[in-house]
């Protein structure tokens, strides 16, 4: 081999390999030309009937990640042995958290760097946007002026769908108001789809669609007569408007209904109304304002696949109190508090940059409790205990204290022979344990409890 290499993380059906379809991933070294330097390449220990394969069946495979050069070094563990694929993965998976590091003031070099360039804001684009409510007119500044929104750059591209997540009064209502116009900002701009909202709103307008907090429906009218009047509205062609009620209906399923009065609807039906109303036209960018708001588990699963389905081809701002829609639905994620934005990423990457590493839940007998804190304080330093009510246990370990928590998890897993009585005792009295990630929650809840 030569001194250094340029590794790949590429994805490889083996399909003519294995007569099925199976995604894997592999390491493939080059030399520093470019060409493949080893003719065989070490997969999955799923894969251990096959353990090596010609490069020549991976030849033309697709680069996912970028290139980085290993010293002969790099290829030996500490204590001399050569890296497996396991070692090599959790490596890679250790560097890209600091490469893709995806902070507030990365979001903003990159905007600047676009406007700076002149790169078309084909989504959203928001340039230093902030909005103050006065006390006195005319811009008058006093102290006891209420900034609502301070300095946001952000920049949400066609396919994407970025979901905000904020306390109430945080600045999520401000920030979609200021976009559709409803609200003049007092710095700033944006851009929605190519075109600025200080200077050319109606144009703005017209390629977006708004899914409004609270619904904003009439009664008496029915929910075909309220599409009806927003194809119109928009400017939809009269030829097209009656195939596109049909399809908005459709897809928020409310089809069988749609001759009925708004005023006989339930609370999720009136969102799910609001909802379609915002795809009408096939806009390029949507706002959604918390929009599965009141709607039973079901039938707001469902709304999920229409919204992913909405994604395609157009820019999507969601703002939501769920966590668990913000994950299932979004491409990256913003925590916003008190007018700022905190932080934005990628749900994993919030967690593994804000969290906590992790979670190890542990259940005993009641009469164990105080022996069980004990041992847990002896064999694990480092983990914290944050809950503790019957004889449940709930404790955080920070990432860097795996080694700690993959001991004790050997104690309670009869995988280290223990000499020790007391280990003996402590692994005895486990009736059951669990582990799990930090969840988004919890990073939702430190990063917004510090900015209090």
């Amino acid at each position: 081999m030569g001194l250094s290499h340029a590794a790949y993380w590429v994805s490889w059906n083996i399909t003519e390999v294995i007569q099925s379809a199976i995604t894997s991933s592999v390491l493939v070294f080059f030399d520093q030309d470019g060409n493949p330097e080893l003719p065989q390449v070490l997969v999955q220990n799923i894969f251990s009937t096959y353990p090596a394969f010609h490069f020549s069946k991976i030849y033309h495979t697709m680069v996912l990640f970028s290139s980085r050069h290993l010293s002969l070094e790099d290829t030996k563990w500490e204590d001399g042995d050569a890296l497996t694929y396991d070692k090599l993965f959790e490596r890679k998976r250790d560097e890209d958290k600091l490469k893709n590091r995806n902070t507030i003031q990365e979001e903003k070099e990159r905007v600047l760097y676009n406007i700076d360039n002149n790169i078309e804001a084909g989504g959203i684009r928001i340039e230093n946007l902030g909005k103050c409510y006065r006390k006195y007119p005319f811009g008058i500044k006093s102290k006891q002026d209420f900034q609502a929104l301070k300095s946001v750059y952000l920049e949400v591209g066609s396919n994407e769908l970025l979901s905000i997540l904020g306390h109430n009064g945080a600045g999520k209502s401000t920030m979609i108001n200021v976009l559709t116009g409803i609200l003049e900002p007092t710095s700033g701009t944006a851009y929605i789809n190519n075109y600025n909202i200080n200077e050319e709103l109606e144009d703005a307008r017209y390629h977006m669609g708004v899914c409004p907090q609270f619904d904003i429906l009439w009664g008496e009218l029915t929910a075909y007569q309220h599409l009806k009047l927003f194809c119109m509205l928009k400017g939809i062609n009269k030829n097209q408007i009656e195939d596109e009620i049909n399809r908005r209906l459709s897809q928020v399923e409310l089809t069988h209904v749609k001759h009925a009065m708004i005023k006989t609807f339930s609370g999720g039906m009136k969102r799910r109304v609001s909802l379609a109303i915002s795809a009408l036209g096939n806009p390029k960018v949507i706002f959604m304002d918390e929009p599965t708001t009141g709607m039973d588990p079901k039938t707001r699963r469902k709304v999920w696949q229409l919204i992913k389905e909405l994604k395609t081809d157009r820019a999507i701002i969601l703002t939501t109190h769920a966590m668990e829609e913000a994950e299932a639905l979004s491409d990256r994620i913003a925590i916003i508090s008190q007018g700022s934005l905190q932080c934005i990423g990628r749900s994993l990457f919030l967690k593994n940059n804000f969290g906590d590493g992790y979670r190890l839940t542990i259940v005993c007998k009641t009469e164990h409790v105080q022996q069980v804190e004990k041992n847990i304080k002896n064999f694990m330093p480092n983990g914290q205990i944050v809950d503790q009510s019957g004889g449940s246990f709930i404790i955080t370990f920070n990432q860097q204290y795996m080694d700690e928590l993959n001991n004790f998890l050997e104690i309670i897993e009869n995988k280290q022979s223990l000499n020790n009585q007391e280990a003996n005792s402590f692994k005895a009295q486990v009736l059951d344990w669990g582990i799990s990630h930090t969840t988004l929650e919890e990073v939702f809840m430190k990063i917004t409890n510090n900015q209090s």
